[in-house]
């Protein structure tokens, strides 16, 4: 091997070196973004199924993120609230400052140490831009022990619905802190971020308890229509009105004695 391949060879380990060792310190600084595993709770397989998961959804449209933090205790702008542990605040309204909080703190490490603009100014709108799209699940003490929580961000909570809320959260093992607890409300709102979050165009809530409660009493009032005109093709329902006037029933009855849905009587019932 001659002086000169030596060189080169020299060079390009030079250069794969520093290039391996920035994408290193690049997954490192993400990782530590996404998790802050104080309590040492979650295994390496856990840790590494966030990660990717969370780097897969980089890649999407909308671009959602939950980050993982485990406590060793509950910060101070937290536990000195006088409201904390009360049925008067919940406790992610209470940690919701501390969520604020990681988020200005990430937003600074996320900006280039350069700025055309105000640098104050920058962390604010990275924050906020964080806040949009970023949700945190934190495990935090309590006197018997741990809870769960998940704090949504902006698109994910834009998406929620009342109704699907409560789905999403029915019987997750919020009075627990484990690496199990932690996979669980992952694993439970990983396909919902997936489908209606990271690459819809328009992010918007499903079904609400008031329209699914809606929805519900329209079966049942057309349900027993349909029964009762089925057992008595003709008979009619009288609704009284102001002045006797029978006009709105009399329309809706007609509209289906008037050959509509067929009927061997010439319209509404059995063909019989």
């Amino acid at each position: 091997m001659t002086g000169k391949q030596i060189q080169r060879l020299l060079i390009t380990c030079f250069w794969l070196i520093l290039f391996g060792s920035i994408a290193i310190v690049q997954v490192r600084a993400a990782s530590s973004s996404v998790i802050q595993d104080q309590l040492h709770i979650l295994s390496t397989s856990q840790r590494q199924r966030i990660i990717r998961v969370n780097q897969q959804w980089r890649q999407t449209r909308n671009q959602p993120a939950i980050w993982v933090y485990t406590l060793k205790q509950v910060p101070s702008d937290v536990s000195n609230d006088p409201a904390f542990g009360t049925s008067d605040e919940s406790p992610i309204t209470a940690f919701q400052s501390f969520k604020e909080d990681v988020l200005r703190k990430n937003a600074r490490y996320e900006l280039p140490a350069q700025l055309d603009e105000d640098r104050q100014m920058a962390v604010l709108h990275q924050a906020n831009r964080l806040e949009k799209r970023v949700s945190l699940i934190i495990v935090y003490p309590v006197k018997n022990g741990f809870r769960t929580i998940l704090l949504p961000s902006d698109d994910l909570a834009k998406a929620t619905s009342d109704l699907q809320s409560w789905r999403l959260n029915r019987r997750l093992p919020a009075k627990s802190g484990t690496g199990a607890t932690i996979i669980a409300y992952f694993n439970r709102y990983q396909p919902f971020v997936s489908k209606h979050v990271a690459t819809v165009k328009k992010i918007k809530p499903g079904l609400s308890w008031s329209e699914a409660g809606f929805i519900l009493f329209l079966v049942i009032v057309i349900s027993w229509l349909i029964i009762h005109k089925l057992r008595h093709p003709h008979s009619h329902l009288y609704f009284d009105t102001s002045g006797g006037n029978s006009f709105g029933e009399g329309y809706f009855w007609g509209w289906f004695d008037n050959n509509h849905f067929g009927g061997g009587n010439g319209g509404w019932g059995p063909w019989w």
